[in-house]
């Protein structure tokens, strides 16, 4: 008798399956790009420890449908769930794959690993079986300490890329055993030898009742055999489209370029070969899906491989150490900057994206090593590891996890705004500042501190005295408040917006009305009054913070005589503090200081003004610049 067929149990009078459960929804958005997040994770995993480097194989291949192991009972199957069902989603759903089974040709995906391991124990039924909880575990997995995957949910990607929702699995491990089964996830049905039951909803392409791997592999594909450890996987009824070998190359360029480039991962997508040595060349509008992707994947691509990036390891307390790699770009390249921080953890695969890091043009990647805090990171991953999510814990677990992801994005916002300060010898610019700066100074040159603009505020020390508003000046409409403007960012298409994000946003052109800071009369005759200049915009600059040097730039809307400047700054909970100046030029030329206030100098409508001034505030800070003038 041949045992070799399909098999859907009973769920003996148990509870029903429908056909779409939580963890297929899990996949669903986006099925090539988790499928090639699984796999490549999985893979790596598995790596043979004499090996450096795991092989992984994307291959589309067509077969006759009768060429489907037990193709009749399978197709019987979905007919009686297409019978059996009565919500319409599913019906139509059902009504698809039995379109699907249908079709004399049948296109199939195989998934190849090399250099692995193989999935151990074959025909065990237990928790220390891969093969088993592989093909019949439900959040279970035996991963533990460094690895990827840890939430036993993976699996389902695959069956999501079918459309007929059913999967075989062959491997061959390092002890020699060899084995294959088929799995095909449907919804519960009538039991074909009883009735009056219902099935579970999963059948199993299996050797006996038991549900057992059949011995051998299974050579599904033509002219394909496996000679080495590892495992196939087939998607029967792939759903790939034209695009898909495009959706794949994205997702594992964006997911492994760590792996890819650190020689411990190579893909091969049907003809396409993505390794150290081809990764540059693939990148580019013919492989990568979209702008916004193509800006991320060049940004991780010259992080690693760059002259003109910065390195530091940074311990993080007591629990953990990260890899910061940091690029500044200058303003005619800002636009291939990401402003993001992508968060890669060991075996190297980007988990999440840090974002906003500066407004400086700059792109990051912190890479985090196999390591006590990397496994707990694992531990509160979501499904789809693409977030960590603390919520998984509780009590003093939650707030110990929320303190080391603090730690760490905290301390790479400091290492960034601290290395990009420096300036050591490249100029960062904020886009469009040049027209500001004066004709004389547009080489950049600033004197032996070459100025970079940081956006990122300070906690302001509470026992500085803080400013009583009696006159605000904080619209962003007045040009007033030169907070750090941003340079714009990225649409969901990767395009940039060429627009400032927050304060700052600019004139129309136009002088504002200025607004009374002192006046009266006496008499009939008009005293002279106070009045700020509004509608300008203003450029900030600081040097290093340690010198406490300020440097604004800014074009003057008006025609003024014996002006005043007042500096101020904001903390993080929007109040205002004064800043002393203690020295200061405009254009090179010294001027007035009194009461920490610069005094006494002229404004030319249209002309550029460097102002340069010693303050009494060493470290970043948002600035608030306010020009008066005398007004009748």
């Amino acid at each position: 008798m041949n045992y070799n067929i399909w098999r859907f149990p009973s769920n003996n009078f148990t509870s029903e399956s429908g056909l779409n459960n939580s963890d297929m929804e899990t996949f669903k958005k986006d099925p090539m790009a988790s499928l090639a997040r699984e796999i490549c994770q999985n893979s790596l995993d598995a790596r043979r420890e004499e090996c450096n480097k795991a092989i992984v194989e994307f291959e589309v291949f067509t077969i006759n449908n009768t060429d489907i192991p037990g193709y009749s009972r399978l197709k019987e199957e979905i007919e009686s769930c297409h019978d059996y069902r009565k919500h319409p989603n599913d019906k139509a759903e059902l009504a698809g794959m039995l379109n699907s089974i249908n079709n004399e040709k049948i296109k199939c995906l195989r998934i190849s690993d090399k250099n692995t391991t193989g999935l151990g124990d074959v025909f065990g039924s237990t928790e220390d079986s891969k093969f088993y909880l592989l093909t019949k575990g439900s959040g279970l997995t035996s991963k533990i300490g460094g690895k990827g995957g840890s939430k036993g949910v993976g699996k389902f990607a695959c069956f999501v890329a079918s459309s007929f929702n059913t999967v075989f699995y062959s491997t061959k491990n390092e002890v020699g055993e060899e084995g294959f089964l088929g799995i095909s996830k449907l919804c519960s049905t009538i039991y074909k030898d009883s009735p009056e039951q219902r099935t579970v909803g999963i059948g199993y392409y299996s050797s006996d009742e038991r549900n057992l791997p059949i011995a051998g592999q299974l050579n599904l594909q033509p002219n394909y055999i496996r000679t080495e450890y590892g495992t196939d996987i087939y998607i029967l009824g792939f759903k790939g489209v034209d695009d898909w070998k495009k959706k794949i190359i994205t997702m594992i360029l964006d997911s492994f370029m760590v792996a890819i480039m650190f020689d411990e991962l190579e893909v091969r997508v049907d003809d396409i070969l993505l390794n150290k040595k081809t990764v540059g060349k693939l990148i580019s509008k013919d492989y990568i899906t979209t702008n916004k992707q193509l800006i991320n994947i060049k940004a991780q691509y010259e992080l690693l491989t760059g002259d003109d990036v910065y390195s530091e390891n940074i311990k993080l307390d007591d629990f953990g150490e990260i890899k910061v790699l940091l690029k500044a770009y200058k303003k005619e390249t800002a636009e291939e900057a990401t402003k993001n921080c992508i968060m890669v953890r060991y075996p190297h695969m980007k988990i999440r994206t840090l974002r906003k890091i500066s407004s400086v043009p700059c792109s990051a990647l912190c890479i985090i090593e196999d390591s006590d805090f990397n496994n707990r990171l694992i531990n509160v991953e979501n499904p789809q590891h693409t977030d960590w999510e603390t919520n998984r814990l509780s009590g003093t677990l939650k707030a110990e996890m929320d303190y080391q992801i603090n730690t760490m994005e905290d301390s790479i916002l400091n290492y960034v705004a601290d290395t990009l300060s420096m300036g050591i010898e490249e100029e960062s610019d904020i886009e469009g500042a040049g027209e500001f700066l004066p004709s004389a100074n547009n080489d950049g040159d600033f004197g032996e501190n070459k100025p970079t603009i940081i956006e990122k505020p300070i906690v302001i020390p509470k026992t500085r005295v803080r400013i009583k508003d009696t006159n605000p000046t904080t619209s962003a409409d007045d040009g007033s408040e030169a907070d750090i403007p941003d340079v714009g960012d990225l649409d969901d298409n990767g395009n940039d917006t060429s627009k400032p994000e927050g304060h700052n946003q600019g004139h129309g052109g136009g002088v504002h009305e200025t607004e009374e800071k002192t006046g009266h009369k006496e008499g009939d005759q008009e005293i002279l009054r106070t009045a700020p200049l509004k509608g300008m915009k203003y450029i900030p600059f600081i040097p290093n913070k340690a010198s406490g040097e300020l440097i604004i730039a800014f074009k003057s809307l008006y025609d003024e005589k014996d002006c005043q400047l007042m500096l101020s700054y904001k903390d993080e909970s929007n109040q205002k503090y004064k800043v002393n100046v203690s020295y200061a030029t405009i254009n090179e030329i010294p001027v007035n200081v009194n009461d920490g206030n610069i005094e006494g100098f002229n404004l030319e409508t249209g002309k550029e003004y460097t102002v340069k001034a010693q303050t009494d505030v060493y470290d970043y800070y948002r600035i608030e610049v306010t020009i008066y003038a005398n007004k009748k």
